[in-house]
């Protein structure tokens, strides 16, 4: 449904006008991949002293704004002037190495929005750290809720002391991350990300509550990239549709090849049973035609004062009752397999549904043909294992021939 009104939607990134499409978001997620495998450790730690530097930046700016106060103009012409020169240094200092991690390639124009991005983004981090200790400190009291897990006042006072106790420095990240935020978008507005009120903005009731995978926390500043899947939420929930997608698919799949498997095994333990059923009526009746046949694998099965001719009986009724078992088995699998078929098998399986099919007639036809009179033939076999049939099964005979 998702994935659908997405499709219906025009794609800001495509210089055609057309819509999105499921092989741009595979484009896409393929994109992010590769950005990620490439956003390594070195990068990171490359990021970190930027914010370190842009941070010492901000000092500095915030020590000149400082030299206005009237209160300056008590110090000597020598001490304005040494700390003039000391912030100059610094400046120049931190200006080179800001370069230096930059590099000659950095566009002049997106200094200042990658500056103020990094920043944002370092505070982000921040909240997001705060956020886990947040909900690792709730977790007993919100499973207290949800599951009926019990907990003892004590415990409950050590949990809200807790909670209490990190409050002040969640405000301070709070308050760090809402400013950062807000020149963010006041310098550039019309950043993904940016737009709207104030829904980016944080508070403390609104971070307790937040679930960890929250979009909140995956947007574009996250990963100073200018993509798509960067910084369109749009994009990245139509990479999740598709994925997720692709994921039912390989169950599907999965589910197909066990579906193959199950009908390939009911087939052939129908047939491996229909096989030695007709086996044994044809033994049966080569005893009846010349009791004195020679012996087979039948013969050699052990069984106490039993005729062969019985034994063969025997096993016959027994195999009968397998194959009704199993035949019952089979269709109440049918429903369900003929579902299943027409959900998730490919068209190059075609003949395994129509040896299905072949097997479900060839159960009906067996429901007329062997079973009729299974009950009566039960009753004469439990005659010829009490032993209450002479040895000869000479009464039973009749009954045999009729199967």
């Amino acid at each position: 449904m998702a994935l659908s009104k997405l499709l219906a939607k025009q794609n800001p990134h495509s210089s055609s006008g057309r819509n999105y499409t499921r092989a741009f978001f595979l484009r896409q997620w393929t994109a992010q991949r590769a950005f990620q495998a490439d956003h390594t450790d070195v990068e990171e730690r490359r990021m970190k002293k930027l914010v370190a530097m842009y941070q010492r930046e901000n000092v500095i700016e915030l020590l000149r704004c400082r030299l206005r106060n009237p209160s300056l103009l008590l110090a000597t012409e020598a001490e304005v002037r040494e700390l003039l020169d000391s912030i100059e240094a610094e400046s120049e200092k931190l200006k080179e190495e800001i370069e230096s991690l930059l590099g000659d390639s950095a566009p002049a124009a997106n200094v200042e929005e990658r500056k103020l991005r990094l920043l944002l983004w370092s505070a982000k981090s921040e909240l997001f750290v705060e956020a886990v200790h947040l909900r690792a400190e709730r977790q007993p009291l919100v499973d207290s809720k949800t599951i009926g897990a019990r907990l003892g006042t004590k415990l409950k006072e050590k949990i809200f002391k807790a909670i209490n106790n990190r409050r002040p420095a969640i405000d301070k990240v709070i308050t760090e991350y809402n400013l950062r935020y807000s020149q963010y978008r006041l310098k550039f507005p019309n950043q993904h990300g940016t737009h709207g009120d104030d829904d980016n903005l944080m508070s403390y009731e609104k971070l307790k509550t937040m679930p960890l995978d929250d979009t909140f926390w995956n947007d574009g500043l996250f990963y100073h990239c200018d993509a798509p899947w960067a910084i369109n939420p749009e994009v990245r929930e139509g990479i999740n549709c598709v994925l997720g997608l692709s994921r039912v698919q390989e169950e599907f799949e999965l589910i197909a090849q066990e579906l193959v498997r199950m009908m390939a095994w009911a087939i052939e333990v129908h047939d491996q049973i229909a096989k030695q059923i007709s086996y044994m009526q044809e033994r049966m009746q080569q005893l009846r035609r010349a009791p004195d046949a020679p012996e087979d694998h039948v013969d050699r099965i052990h069984l106490t004062n039993i005729t062969r001719g019985d034994k063969v009986k025997l096993i016959h009724k027994e195999l009968l009752n397998r194959l009704a078992s199993h035949n019952e088995l089979v269709e109440e699998w049918s429903d369900n397999i003929t579902w299943l078929w027409g959900s998730c098998q490919p068209t190059e399986n075609l003949t395994f549904i129509q040896d299905w099919n072949n097997l479900l007639r060839q159960i009906k036809q067996e429901k007329l043909d062997n079973f009729p009179d299974l009950n009566d033939v039960n009753d004469v076999l439990e005659e010829i294992v009490s032993g209450e049939v002479v040895d000869d099964g000479e009464d039973t005979e009749e009954v045999w021939v009729d199967l």
